[in-house]
């Protein structure tokens, strides 16, 4: 069981062993929103759910600590190891970043999941809370990248900020000239998101190499995978993958 605790979801899933090529045969997932998680009953339902899958071995990637402790809780019962990633987690990709105990455990696996497929340089663009781009050059090394804000985590600032400005929820506008202030809004924060998405990534390209290679992933990459005009493969619940080939990089499992 891999499970990604972000700010916004908490993405679970059950993997088959042993089965790592091309990618590993997932078999089960799910996503709970990260609050949820804060909830007796939720933690009960999970509980129970997780009680009845045929697990061996789980391994987590967790930006919040609060949940980290919650859910490392509630495995113990069930008496099932569960390795929580961090940069000290032994593994192929090598770190070299200037404050390794500060990077998030998800763009470690991101980064993970890129060598994996692609051993040269790539960039990993996760869209959640916060936009990352998570960057590996030819030697497998995690060289870092870059965090932006997240479309939804703009609109949620611009209303908390704001006497008047609404909050809205981030999709693609029909028409380029907002006619309301909602319209407006839509405008500025989706084509400002593919300003931001293109410009870093042509960035970062120029800077590694015409062979870089570009994954995109996150909640929200649905909404601009289209309109991204840069070459690139969308893969959904692709920091679960991350997960996995971190647990196989240690051989945590033995038969």
């Amino acid at each position: 069981m891999a499970i990604d605790i972000g700010n916004t979801a908490a993405h679970f899933g059950l993997f088959l062993l042993n089965a790592r090529r091309p990618l590993p045969a997932r078999l089960k997932t799910w996503t709970l929103p990260t609050h949820q998680l804060h909830e007796k009953g939720t933690l009960n339902k999970l509980l129970k759910k997780l009680k009845a899958l045929p697990m061996k071995e789980s391994i987590m990637s967790s930006v919040v600590p609060r949940v980290s402790h919650q859910l490392t809780s509630l495995m113990r019962p069930l008496k099932i190891p569960l390795h929580i990633v961090t940069a000290k987690t032994p593994s192929t990709l090598k770190i070299r970043v200037r404050s390794p105990h500060q990077l998030g455990a998800d763009r470690i696996a991101n980064a993970r999941f890129a060598w994996e497929l692609h051993k040269g340089p790539s960039i990993v663009i996760d869209m959640g809370t916060a936009t990352t781009f998570d960057c590996v050059n030819a030697r497998g090394e995690f060289i870092g990248g870059a965090i932006a804000p997240g479309p939804q985590t703009g609109a949620d600032a611009l209303s908390l900020k704001t006497a008047q400005l609404p909050r809205v929820v981030i999709k693609k506008p029909r028409e380029l000239i907002g006619r309301t202030p909602q319209e407006a809004i839509q405008t500025g924060l989706y084509h400002g998101t593919l300003g931001v998405l293109r410009e870093i990534t042509r960035r970062l390209c120029q800077k590694m190499g015409p062979r870089t290679h570009i994954f995109l992933t996150g909640g929200l990459a649905p909404l601009f995978r289209n309109e991204l005009n840069i070459r690139h493969r969308y893969v959904p619940f692709l920091t679960l993958w991350g997960l996995y080939y971190l647990w196989d990089d240690n051989s945590f499992f033995s038969c």
